[in-house]
């Protein structure tokens, strides 16, 4: 089912890797903005990919 996520902003805790990554790549290919954020650094790597991949508007933050 596609879903239209446009200019709807979407949080995403644990988004580096598994199940957390494939949920922000969904969400970017339908659309949405991203805040994808998780304890690790490489969350910010993933979420250039997405950007790159998707053309999607993503802030990627650890803590």
């Amino acid at each position: 089912m596609q879903r239209n996520f446009h200019n709807k902003t979407v949080v995403i805790t644990g988004a580096c890797r598994g199940i957390g990554a494939g949920i922000a790549e969904r969400f970017a290919r339908d659309g949405a903005n991203l805040v994808m954020i998780s304890n690790a650094e490489r969350v910010h790597e993933t979420a250039e990919t997405l950007r790159q991949r998707y053309q999607a508007d993503i802030l990627s933050v650890t803590g």
